[in-house]
């Protein structure tokens, strides 16, 4: 099957064996469309139902046949899962910098907690990633349950699009008590409100998208009014936002504030992804504890930019309002550097969130917002030696602002829905950090080797970097910039040290038949420090003849030299204080062998090549050599 909106074609893609075209209605594959291939020549009716075959199979063993209908989702709790969520998050949140042991933290301490991302749990990226989870465990439960004595500060707001109102300030229209779904829309066939009302529903929030499935009652030229009351949780100048893929009117109290035009750049999945540059902002003065009621008529995308290229007739239509209560951030970095000052720690939670990590775009930059810098600044200047950052994203944020001045840096990733456990049990040292960068991580977004080639031109993505992707490039000894933290990279509660590198054998001579050359090569590895602990021993292979032609005369890797050294194994190791232990790796086919594009397998050549063990990409303390007496290509995987 095709990634939504991801195919292109009718009979290649059948031709290739894709049966399955996502989502639905079809664009590429309706009835007429396909028998005008097959009357082209360009698909077999052989195909065609080779892949209704497979389609019709599938259903069979999944019992579609027995029972059509869809089970409902269930939720189970097990306790067994949530301490296995917990211990994964741990284990892999990566300690990246600890100036002078300042973590852990002393269980006698006093904590400064600080930051959104303290006291709120960001499960994992946007789009298709996002599930739902059984329950959230924020930073703020984790480490009082502890015993830790902390004081919160609410730290900055971190949001892509304005985030739906508090549920606590939405009201149904007239009604005094908190209802679960209490905002009303209605739904109208043709382009005036209030005529040939089609449907109305109560919902949680102020939003809706139509996706894949079209509403039965409901025309393609339709409109929309959503209707709830708000009650100010302050004074001041709040903040709104209108999001709409069609024109777009907000009320407030009957009077008309802000209006949206019809949006001319529009994708197919603007309103899936894309609600930051969709969303159109403004402010309202509001008194604390006053209702206000607010109204939204919003109306279907216009027919011209529907029907025209990119959409093509196909896009994801929806409309919101939304909500955020204004923010004094003046106040709130005081209050910061406040509960920094007043307590024995520190720690500063910054990251990202699932509107700006997420499938379907690529971010413009890898910097946090300006206000979380500030707020980092002002947690530092009040607590300068005994502060921490623990960031929240999936991928390398801005770091060089502040990591030379940080005594400690945690990257915890999205450790899911028992985050607070989890990030609570590395600071506090019941968990000894063993989490390592499985990433280079810049100083600067101009430092990735992709950087000059984003984003695209004329929607022509050009991979000149080749073969050269992270450490692969960041080894060059013709790259000046170097990672903030290498790849592989991460410390420990502990010390570790490879005590030395041995090889079964340093010729070899094998058919390319044998998967499998039967030469290991062992690291002896020992816990240097004063606990246990556990280290990733990373082996690397560097080819000692890519300074010649590249490998297939302008075949492998696209007739691009080898990089300096590649990863080929790892191992992850639990050492007790002072265990000494041999990690042993036996070498196969692919830690010899690179793939030629232009002949289509894969070649090893002869000559020198020499194993790598370190602890990270920048930190190889040892080295093994080998000779492959006789080159040779193979197939497969």
């Amino acid at each position: 099957m095709s990634d939504w909106m991801g195919t292109y074609s009718t009979a290649r893609g059948l031709e290739a064996g894709q049966d399955l075209e996502m989502p639905g209605p079809t664009k590429w594959r309706s009835v007429g469309e396909v028998k005008e291939q097959i009357r082209k020549g360009a698909v077999t009716e052989e195909t065609i139902n080779t892949s209704a075959r497979r389609v019709l199979e599938l259903a069979r063993r999944l019992g579609r046949w027995d029972n059509p209908e869809e089970p409902p989702e269930r939720c189970v709790e097990d306790p067994a899962t949530n301490a296995l969520i917990r211990d994964a998050g741990a284990d892999g949140i990566a300690l990246l910098r600890n100036e002078g042991g300042v973590l852990p933290i002393t269980k006698t301490a006093t904590v400064a907690i600080i930051g959104q991302h303290a006291t709120s749990v960001v499960l994992g990226g946007g789009g298709s990633a996002r599930v739902d989870a059984q329950h959230a465990i924020t930073l703020v439960d984790g480490l009082p349950m502890l015993g830790y004595d902390v004081k919160v500060a609410a730290g900055v707001p971190v949001f892509g699009a304005v985030p739906h109102a508090d549920p606590s300030a939405v009201f149904e229209v007239g009604n005094t008590e908190h209802t679960p779904a209490p905002v009303k829309i209605e739904w109208f066939n043709g382009p005036t409100i209030g005529e040939n009302p089609s449907f109305q529903e109560m919902r949680p929030q102020a939003e809706y998208m139509i996706k894949e499935r079209w509403p039965g009652h409901l025309d393609k030229d339709y409109c929309t009014r959503i209707t709830f009351d708000l009650v100010a949780p302050s004074s001041g100048q709040h903040l709104f936002s209108a999001i709409s893929t069609g024109r777009a009117v907000v009320y407030i109290d009957g009077v008309q504030v802000f209006e949206r035009p019809q949006e001319t750049k529009l994708k197919p999945e603007s309103f899936y992804f894309y609600k930051r540059q969709l969303e159109r902002r403004f402010t309202h003065e509001m008194t604390a504890g006053r209702r206000y009621s607010v109204r939204m008529d919003s109306w279907a995308a216009d027919r011209a930019i529907l029907d025209a290229p990119p959409l093509n007739g196909k896009m994801f239509q929806g409309s919101a309002v939304r909500f955020y209560e204004h923010i004094d951030l003046a106040a709130r970095l005081r209050e910061a550097s406040e509960a920094a000052a007043a307590c024995d720690y520190a720690v500063v939670c910054t990251g990202t969130i699932n509107e700006i990590e997420s499938e379907g775009f690529d971010r413009t930059d890898m910097d946090l917002t300006a206000a979380e810098y500030d707020m980092v600044d002002a947690v530092l200047a009040a607590n300068p030696d005994r502060s921490a950052v623990v960031n929240f994203s999936g991928a390398p944020v801005g770091m060089a602002q502040f990591a030379d001045r940080s005594p400690a840096i945690v990257q915890a990733w999205f450790p899911g829905q028992e985050m607070g456990d989890s990030v609570a049990a590395v600071l506090s040292g019941d968990v000894n950090p063993g989490g390592r960068l499985p990433l280079s991580w810049p100083r600067k977004v101009e430092d990735n080797p992709a950087y000059d080639n984003f984003p695209s031109h004329n929607n022509i993505l050009r991979y000149e970097e080749a073969l050269n992707v992270g450490y692969r490039y960041y080894d060059r000894a013709d790259v000046a910039a170097k990672p903030l933290f290498p790849f592989g990279y991460g410390l420990s509660y502990t010390t570790f040290a490879v005590l030395g590198a041995g090889i079964t054998q340093q010729r070899v001579l094998f058919a390319a038949a044998d998967a499998n050359i039967g030469i290991t090569v062992t690291a002896r590895v020992q816990n240097t420090g004063g606990r246990a602990g556990k280290v990733a021993v990373q082996f690397y292979v560097a080819d000692c003849n890519s300074g010649d032609a590249a490998i297939g005369g302008g075949g492998g890797g696209g007739g691009h030299a080898r990089p300096p050294k590649e990863l080929r194994a790892f191992e992850k190791v639990a050492l007790e204080a002072g265990e000494v232990r041999d990690v042993v790796l036996t070498l196969d086919r692919d830690c010899v062998s690179c793939y030629d594009a232009a002949r289509m397998c894969w070649e090893a050549r002869p000559g020198a090549y020499k194993v790598l063990v370190g602890l990270s990409s920048a930190d190889i303390t040892h080295s093994v050599d080998l000779t492959l007496d006789k080159g040779f290509t193979w197939t497969g995987v």
